[in-house]
């Protein structure tokens, strides 16, 4: 089994941050976002991790390698960001195998999710979840236990079951020649070659799609889903709060759903509902709903902050 982790991505809406960090490396809960991501695939044998990198991939090329030893990357770096289906086409093109299963997982995408369990099909199978807002998301029409039809992101009302990151595919070759047909014929949404395009030309060619059911799926596409995710990871793992066994905290108060990560100092502070990183200074400061990242100092601040790396905020 191979998985495809597309993370090429430029996190605009969660710029001024991804300026200094690519989305993947940003932390939420105990972790950072791409830690979850390979936890999930934990469960399961994977002979080889294909990330499909872009802005800063450097960065998360460097951290897996690092933090991952044992595992068997490859990276492919794709120049120009165009479409999930891009990504995935430019994953599978580089693969000596002729033909394989495989798994599609966003690099920022956390799901709870038994692997073993979805994988037990004989078809390929798309991750479903009920949303309120269809309109933002790919989204399945279903007959039963089939998927019959894909939209990407609908104008009009078609299906509340958005398809959440996570796909399974058990032939390359298939998903391979759908792309490709795409490309030919100048087939996109937005301008993007989109997967979803890719998996309706499959199921009109007669490929069979199964769904599954995710128990949860925490999306960290903007700062307010971020924070939202933090405190539900923090539930998940049964933490009132996260801090590092290397950060100290004197004279200060850590309120419910902030997490603190390593050599972080922090004097005569209040945090609540907050994500500190590694190596910040907060002294006299109050904060809330806020995203400190690493290398930063604040001193004297009482409200809501969202700062990137190495930034001196002092009142």
């Amino acid at each position: 089994m191979k998985v495809i982790i597309p993370a090429a991505g430029i996190g605009k809406r969660l710029q001024p941050l991804t300026f200094f960090l690519p989305k993947p490396l940003f932390y939420s809960g105990s972790k950072r976002i791409i830690d979850y991501v390979m936890l999930t695939l934990s469960d399961i044998n994977i002979d080889e991790f294909i990330v499909i990198i872009g802005y800063k991939g450097d960065m998360i090329k460097e951290y897996l390698l690092l933090n991952y030893p044992d595992k068997n990357f490859s990276f492919i770096y794709q120049k120009k960001q165009n479409g999930l289906g891009d990504a995935v086409f430019q994953g599978i093109e580089a693969s000596e195998d002729k033909d394989f299963p495989f798994l599609v997982l966003l690099s920022d995408t956390i799901l709870q999710v038994n692997l073993k369990k979805f994988l037990k099909t004989k078809f390929s199978k798309l991750a479903l979840m009920d949303v309120e807002d269809p309109k933002r998301f790919g989204v399945a029409k279903l007959d039963g236990e089939y998927v019959v039809d894909v939209i990407e992101k609908p104008e009009n009302y078609v299906s509340n079951k958005a398809i959440v990151g996570l796909y399974y595919f058990t032939s390359s070759k298939k998903v391979y020649q759908s792309l490709k047909y795409l490309y030919e014929k100048n087939i996109t949404t937005k301008g993007e070659i989109q997967l979803t395009d890719g998996i309706k030309k499959m199921i009109q060619d007669g490929e069979k799609f199964e769904h599954g059911e995710v128990k949860k799926w925490i999306d960290c596409g903007d700062f307010t889903t971020i924070l939202k995710a933090n405190s539900e990871l923090l539930k998940f793992e049964k933490l009132k709060n996260f801090i590092d066994g290397t950060s100290i905290m004197e004279n200060s108060k850590m309120m419910k759903n902030s997490s603190i990560f390593k050599n972080t100092k922090i004097y005569n502070s209040k945090i609540s509902n907050s994500i500190i990183g590694s190596n910040v200074l907060i002294r006299k400061s109050k904060l809330v709903n806020s995203i400190v990242s690493d290398n930063s100092v604040v001193e004297g601040f009482n409200g809501t902050l969202i700062c990137g790396e190495n930034t001196i905020i002092k009142k």
